[in-house]
């Protein structure tokens, strides 16, 4: 259906039905939606530049969730560092990835990012990729709302 300017429209066409069957005819009730199919693409369009932008990022970035340290989603540079699949990533909790020697150093990150309340924390720590081969990262710890959970955004530089 074209607009007043000339501009096609999306419409959505709602049929009613009479319990009659001696009744001839129809009713149709249309709807401009263009306004909710040009969000719905604007929405699709944000999210595919998110996800580029998050896989993309030659940083890793690992998400995890503070109550229980399950890793919940991970970018292509996270699985490229670490020589884990994106899926074996997911069944893994965070502290599987970190070194023994510093697991007291991540304990008191994440007593910080609970107790003080912290929003960002901030060290250099050792990460064990697959195969046992440590790699140091740069990492930035945020404390994040995340799809209604509370979890923290780990980005690390390779250094």
């Amino acid at each position: 259906m074209a607009a007043a300017a000339g501009a096609a429209s999306w419409m959505l066409m709602e049929k009613l039905k009479f319990g009659k069957p001696s009744v001839l005819g129809i009713v149709a009730h249309f709807r401009n939606i263009s306004d909710r199919k040009s969000a719905e693409e604007a929405i699709k369009i944000s999210e595919e530049k998110y996800r580029y932008l998050f896989n993309n990022n030659p940083d890793l970035i690992l998400i995890w969730e503070l109550e229980n340290k399950n890793i919940i989603d991970v970018n292509d540079t996270a699985t490229k560092l670490l020589g884990y699949s994106k899926w074996e990533l997911l069944k893994m909790k965070i502290f599987d990835l970190h070194h023994e020697k510093e697991i007291d150093t991540f304990q008191n990150i994440l007593t910080n990012l609970n107790t003080k309340n912290s929003l960002v924390e901030h060290d250099v720590l050792r990460k064990i990729a697959k195969g046992g081969s440590i790699i140091y990262f740069d990492l930035v710890f945020h404390k994040i709302n995340y799809e209604g959970k509370t979890v923290i955004l780990s980005i690390g530089s390779d250094i």
